[in-house]
């Protein structure tokens, strides 16, 4: 496989042809009259299914016959494994029923050879230009159509978890056209501090509004796809197909945007956050700018926006292992987000090993992680298959290693994470039933505490550490929660609901819900009537 053209470019085209003469003149044609074309010769079809997956050209240029395969074959087996892409059947003979064939499996045009420029070119021209026209008209129906935006929305979140949480899978041609993904970009990594992480239904509500919101900011002024709300962190591929890799460390754009994202989270949602910024990668391997984007944030020290360029490759010292798992042990215990930063400093520091001990120790940390969660009586940990982990890992490179375990150790606290939120000692019980029948009232912790019979520092404490939220916020996910049942009966005005579950203030009423719910109780009637109304 052989490449041709500019690094920067635009548009991939495949040339597969075993005669090397006529593919390269096609090639240099191509490149000639074609802007922003990148050209790759392939010489044998076997290897077109990996040159696809990695280059994600637009366009393939297939002779009838390459070693002995039928070219017409190839074009009906790329129309149905990527129907996206054009292709054009080239021969030295122009034969109708051959043309017919050729067509009949899909093929945009046709060309003979010996190549005639002006007809090639012409043909080639057409194919790009067809391609625009259908994805410019996929962009519109997308923008045009709410129920499409909103597919658009999770095609996204799919591919961040595809790209990026789950290892980097980098065949995109699925998503390639759907998602105008561009050719290369980095990944920011967002990360919430004075936000808490909790299962409920009206938390998701807010992580969901969070994650609208950042995507807005950025697409002020760039391509872009953000993740689902992941541990505290928010991802975002930022798209930058015009900036090759090497020019990263000459743009402050990165640095501007995520200041943008920070001051705007705070001036409008009262969140604090830090972004790490990975460097600019290749589409195929963004997963490496997710991990240098996480990375980057692990030693910020005093900083809210930390570029991987920026950080020094610091080590921690062997000696303070023991003091980091027991910090480790303590966050699994009590399922805290945190512990997932904390075992990334675990990896980093059994770094210096030898590969074979490295891999030993990893293992042995994740059956102690495993083994913590269990006596802590989140028995669903206890399915691991130790053997079957091991003979996972001995034969993987210390990259993937660290991959595995991060998504191991995830699936671990998770398990935690969700248990936490079902398991509740007694006086979180009563606590919570007193709550329940007072939501209506001006029920303080203080009061609280004092029902349970325990002092208000000691029920605060514990109560985070049960329910995975604040007493104030339990308290205000119960009134909106409240709140929005009476909307949803019609029989109130909100007003009156705003004293009935707890509100002095209807306007405060109204900012708390919309923050909460992501729209004002007007617009939440409004938007639960309208089935109703276009029945009627």
């Amino acid at each position: 496989m052989r490449e041709r053209g500019r690094g920067t470019a635009k548009y991939q085209i495949i040339v597969l042809d075993n005669e090397i003469e006529a593919a390269d003149r096609a090639a240099k044609i191509i490149e000639k009259n074609e802007k922003y074309t990148n050209i790759t010769v392939l010489t044998d079809a076997q290897y077109l299914k990996q040159a696809v997956q990695e280059l994600e050209p637009i366009l393939i240029i297939t002779a009838v016959n390459v070693n002995g395969v039928d070219g017409i074959q190839i074009c009906s087996r790329i129309k149905q494994d990527w129907p996206d892409i054009r292709v054009i059947v080239s021969s030295e003979h122009s034969i109708f029923e051959l043309l017919r064939a050729a067509m009949k499996n899909g093929a945009d045009d046709y060309v003979t050879k010996p190549y005639s420029e002006r007809l090639l070119v012409d043909a080639v021209h057409r194919s790009i230009d067809n391609y625009e026209k259908e994805y410019q008209r996929m962009i519109k129906a997308a923008e045009q159509s709410p129920r499409a935006k909103e597919i658009l929305t999770y095609v996204g979140y799919s591919f961040m978890d595809q790209a990026l949480i789950t290892g980097g899978n980098k065949d995109f041609s699925s998503y390639r056209s759907l998602l105008n993904l561009g050719k290369s970009g980095y990944i920011l990594n967002v990360e919430i501090e004075s936000y808490d992480v909790d299962a409920s239904a009206t938390v998701r509500e807010e992580n969901e509004l969070l994650v609208r919101y950042i995507k807005d900011i950025v697409s002020e002024s760039h391509r872009c796809i953000v993740s689902n709300m992941v541990l505290k962190r928010i991802f975002v591929y930022v798209m930058n197909a015009n900036i090759v890799e090497k020019d990263t460390k000459k743009s402050m754009q990165d640095i501007k945007l995520s200041a943008h994202i920070i001051t705007a989270l705070k001036e409008n949602y009262g969140v604090n956050a830090a972004v790490g910024i990975g460097s600019i990668k290749p589409l195929s391997q963004i997963h490496i700018s997710y991990e240098e984007a996480i990375r980057s944030l692990r030693y910020r020290q005093n900083r809210n926006i930390v570029r991987i360029e920026d950080v020094e490759e610091i080590r921690i010292p062997f000696e303070n292992y023991l003091e980091i798992e027991e910090n480790l042990l303590k966050n699994i215990k009590f399922g805290r987000a945190e512990c997932v930063e904390t075992f990334g400093e675990m990896l980093d520091v059994l770094n210096p090993l030898r590969d074979d001990v490295r891999r030993n120790k990893v293992f042995e940390l994740l059956v102690l992680c495993a083994h913590e969660a269990d006596i802590s009586g989140y028995e669903e940990t206890s399915y691991i298959d130790y053997m079957s982990c091991y003979n996972q890992i001995k034969d993987l490179d210390m990259e993937e290693l660290d991959k595995w375990a991060i998504n191991r150790f995830q699936m671990i606290i998770g398990t935690v994470q969700d248990n936490k939120i079902n398991r509740k000692s007694e006086t979180i019980q009563n606590a919570l039933h007193f709550m329940e029948n007072n939501y209506m009232h001006e029920t303080s912790l203080e009061e609280t505490a004092s029902f349970v019979g325990v002092s208000p520092q000691y029920f605060s404490k514990v109560f985070k550490e049960e329910v995975g939220m604040k007493y104030i916020e339990w308290m205000t996910k119960l009134r909106i929660d409240k709140a929005k049942e009476l909307l949803g009966s019609g029989k109130v005005s909100m007003k009156e609901i705003c004293y009935m579950v707890g509100y002095n203030d209807p306007n405060y009423f109204s900012r708390i819900f919309k923050k909460i719910v992501g729209a004002s109780p007007t617009e939440f009637v409004q938007k639960n009537d309208a089935p109703t109304s276009n029945k009627s």
